[in-house]
């Protein structure tokens, strides 16, 4: 296994290199941009959330 994109589950980027020591682990900027999202505020979550929309919706589509 060349590249493992993850979602930066606990341990799972430990688990995917002790076993493939050779492999680069990614994590997948989808879930980081999910995961970021719970450190902002009630009254800019719709604002922000509006704006990063577009830029998951491109993510997805490569």
């Amino acid at each position: 296994m060349l590249i493992a994109c993850t979602d930066n589950l606990t341990g799972f980027s430990e688990v995917i290199q002790a076993t493939f020591p050779q492999t680069e682990v990614q994590k997948c900027i989808v879930h980081q941009i999910r995961n970021s999202i719970r450190f902002v505020g009630y009254k800019d979550l719709k604002a922000i959330t509006a704006d990063l929309e577009p830029i998951i919706r491109l993510l997805r589509k490569n």
